[in-house]
């Protein structure tokens, strides 16, 4: 009998070391298995909000065909308020790339003429390089509702920026 005794006592001993071992790895699973989630979570939130603000770039590839302005309204020539500035926009192509001159009122060298969308605005950047124009930029944003392009115009030569409004002429 003392060794049924002694047998049942040892069963029992083991199955409580076995209940007091086992919730500590119990505990430490379900620990483990919550940070899991947790990153994974994180990492699928923060790449959900990085693929939202690529979409809200300048780039015009990346917009959806719904979210653009119709780059289009650009085509034409444009005249400025406070002189004999014209800005002729023949195309646009559908990398953000504008095909343009500009007049003061014999023609500059257009460097680059891009367009984009920002903040739900179509914007054009001009940059000129001539003579007596060594970088000088327009930025300027359609305003659809006046039919007009507004923005500033930084004069290189003299490190100035205006304000100016450009009225479609044609």
């Amino acid at each position: 009998m003392n060794s049924d005794r002694h047998k049942t006592r040892h069963k029992t001993t083991d199955s409580r070391q076995r209940r007091r071992y086992g919730w500590p790895k119990l505990i430490a699973v379900l620990v483990a298995l919550a940070a899991v989630v947790t990153i994974a979570a994180y990492v699928l939130h923060n790449s959900r909000d990085q693929r939202q603000s690529v979409g809200q770039t300048s780039s015009p590839t990346l917009l959806g065909r719904q979210d653009r302005p119709d780059c289009s309204k650009l085509v034409g020539d444009w005249s400025r308020t406070d002189g004999d500035y014209i800005i002729s926009i023949r195309n646009v192509d559908p990398n953000g790339n504008a095909q343009a001159a500009y007049f003061n009122p014999n023609p500059i060298n257009v460097y680059q003429a891009k367009f984009s969308f920002q903040e739900n605005a179509l914007k054009l950047f001009l940059e000129l390089r001539d003579k007596g124009y060594p970088g000088s930029k327009y930025n300027l944003t359609y305003n659809p509702g006046e039919d007009t392009l507004e923005g500033t115009y930084f004069a290189a030569q003299i490190q100035e920026l205006y304000e100016v409004v450009f009225l479609r002429i044609k």
